[in-house]
């Protein structure tokens, strides 16, 4: 999904995610640890890897007419995203 959002939306810092601006600083966050826990190297630089599963959920929700054209419909979306929840939990 991180792929899908990057392709439509883009990858950098200042790509509009529309999320809050809380959420982007949670991001920041978990990437500046993982660049610590690395001593200075970050294994991935691109700040939508460090989103959590339900906030990908948001930013298609939030952007659908950019998701659109791929994913057609918005009701079947819901239904695949509760399928991964459901099994990411199990």
């Amino acid at each position: 999904m991180r792929r899908l959002i990057i392709s439509i939306l883009g990858s950098k810092d200042s790509s509009n995610y529309k999320v809050s601006d809380e959420r982007i600083t949670k991001w920041k966050e978990k990437r500046e640890i993982e660049i610590k826990k690395n001593r200075g190297i970050s294994f991935e630089n691109r700040l939508i890897y460090y989103s959590d599963f339900y906030d990908l959920r948001t930013i298609i929700s939030k952007n659908w007419e950019s998701f659109l054209p791929i994913l057609i419909n918005k009701k079947r979306f819901e239904i695949f995203f509760q399928r991964l929840r459901i099994s990411e939990t199990q």
